[in-house]
């Protein structure tokens, strides 16, 4: 059949519940830690001075942060925007919105203005949780709509006028568990790159966190004993779906690091088990000079995208690990795929679905292809189960995306009939870099703005060593033929953010437009390789 769904079982898979199996929301999970393990701890190096932060603790943390945000006038439904980073306050806002009924809106500490003021404008959310009082964010998010009352933050010099969450928590009462949540409820609102040029918010509800977390638990086998590092921003559904709410379904306990030397010296130290890194880290992982102590207890790390084989062996020779890939959309909610023991991996293949998923592979009148063709990966599921809700605030987005109960990623892939999946590219016009994914038509847009651009294309292409970066091409006014690419990549690095700037910049006198009026990027790709 097309389609492909194993009925045989993994061998290796722990005996995780799935959604459907019990009632508890986010914060009923922790509880449920908190009152059988107390003061055993769940954040390794949750604090400056290196102590750990207990399952206890962090619900103490989440219910007294609930009160203070419900002064604030955050009720049941209310948005919640944070832009606090890998740190255990962003837990405690997500936790504390469960308690409250309420939706987390996390941005990561590197979005652009643009982004934070689309996501204020969007939500309209009655409290915000920032990282700092950095005075450029917070006139952006005041000129969005959300007051400088209403903002908390977990550092402030005392001249700034902001409270920090730690002093408004400290004189606030717990609050009790009152909220008659669903797992059904909407609990998150995660920002990702869209084809219009500007973040589309993907709606996530407490089951659709559940879901991704046992999913990647089962897929890496987590047990209670594993300690995981996180890397990956928990604004994105690969660090908070996948391993925060994989350690707290698992009950493994839970660490945070920054990527190149810091996350092998944290490796080491809190002597993590299961690891991820993106296909950037890797590469800057294996050119840091060899440490003492070298990490001595990892058994597996996660990747994406893909790197050659000789990089992926490189590496785990150098760290004694297993690298794995796995691939997934933040739509999808959980993993898709990941290479497992019994496949040989490659450079194309992404890994071999996995059991808990169902999908097929369709052509473009939506009829599935045969194995081994080529089309767009469709994956079926339940809507706010085990497929996310939808876009918010876009219901015909919606509707397109997720027809029928299926979600069409807008990935070219190749599905074998022993389930393994080739990745072949994007038939939408969103890029993808490392972890980071970015819209051409948000990096065009935000080129065209410059004063002595008049006109741009933004293109992935795949170099010698099958990596994927981003080109852009770009057209001159006669009148600023001076502007160098310095110039350029500082003035997209402003606004979209570090990290989702185009990798590359070629000057070129016109672009090439079909009789339609559509850029021709085909012949863009084909002049870059030649």
């Amino acid at each position: 059949m097309p389609s492909w769904r194993p009925s045989r079982p993994r061998e290796e898979e722990p005996p995780v519940d799935r959604p459907a199996s019990s009632p508890f929301t986010a914060h009923r999970r922790l509880r449920e830690l908190a009152e059988s393990r107390g003061d055993e701890p769940f954040v390794l190096e949750a604090h400056e001075d290196g102590s750990h932060l207990s399952y206890a603790e962090l619900y103490e943390q989440a219910a007294r942060l609930a009160t203070v945000l419900r002064d604030r006038g955050v009720a049941p439904g209310g948005r919640v925007f944070t832009q606090l980073g890998n740190r255990w306050e962003s837990l405690a806002a997500l936790f504390a919105a469960s308690l409250l009924g309420a939706v987390v809106v996390p941005l990561a500490p590197g979005s652009s203005a643009d982004d934070v003021a689309y996501a204020v404008e969007q939500t309209q959310p009655s409290a915000g949780l920032v990282l700092g009082d950095d005075p450029e964010l917070l006139a952006v998010i005041a000129e969005s709509g959300l007051a400088p009352s209403a903002l908390l933050a977990a550092t402030a010099d005392p001249g700034s006028g902001l409270v920090t969450i730690a002093a408004a928590t400290a004189e606030a009462t717990a609050l009790s568990d009152s909220v008659a949540g669903q797992i059904t409820d909407l609990l998150m609102v995660s920002y990702k790159a869209g084809t219009s040029g500007w973040p589309n918010g993907v709606m996530l509800t407490h089951a659709n966190l559940r879901h991704a977390g046992t999913t990647y638990a089962a897929m890496t086998r987590l047990q209670s004993g594993d300690r995981v590092l996180v890397s990956f921003p928990i604004s994105h559904i690969a660090g908070l779906g996948n391993m925060v709410m994989g350690a707290l379904w698992s009950g493994a306990k839970l660490g945070f690091t920054a990527p190149g030397r810091a996350w092998i010296e944290t490796a080491a130290r809190q002597r993590s088990t299961v690891a991820n890194v993106t296909a950037v880290d890797v590469r800057e992982l294996l050119a840091v000079e060899p440490l003492d102590p070298q990490p001595q207890e990892l058994r597996l790390v996660v990747f994406g995208p893909a790197v050659p084989a000789s990089v992926r062996q490189q590496f785990e020779r150098r760290f004694d690990t297993e690298l794995r890939l796995g691939y997934g959309t933040t739509e999808a909610v959980a993993p898709i795929s990941i290479w497992s023991p019994t496949i040989t991996p490659d450079d194309e293949c992404v890994g071999e679905v996995f059991a808990a998923q169902s999908l097929k592979v369709v052509d473009e009148r939506n009829v599935p292809v045969a194995h081994g063709e080529p089309g767009e990966l469709v994956v079926t599921g339940v809507p706010g189960v085990t497929l996310a809700a939808g876009y918010y605030g876009r219901p015909d987005l919606t509707e397109a995306v997720f027809a029928s109960g299926s979600l069409h990623t807008g990935d070219r892939v190749i599905l074998y009939p022993d389930g393994r999946l080739k990745f072949l590219g994007r038939t939408t016009e969103t890029l993808k870099t490392a972890l980071v994914s970015i819209s051409a038509v948000e990096l065009e847009r935000v080129l065209k703005e410059h004063v002595g651009v008049v006109d741009a294309a933004v293109v992935e292409v795949a170099t010698a060593d099958s990596a994927q970066i981003i080109v852009a091409f770009v057209v001159l006014s006669e009148y600023h033929f001076d502007v160098a690419e310095a110039e350029l990549a500082a003035w997209v690095a402003t606004r979209v953010g570090e990290g989702r700037c185009p990798d590359r910049y070629r000057f070129v006198d016109v672009l090439p437009y079909s009789a339609f009026g559509k850029i021709l990027k085909a012949e863009l790709i084909r002049t870059w390789l030649t």
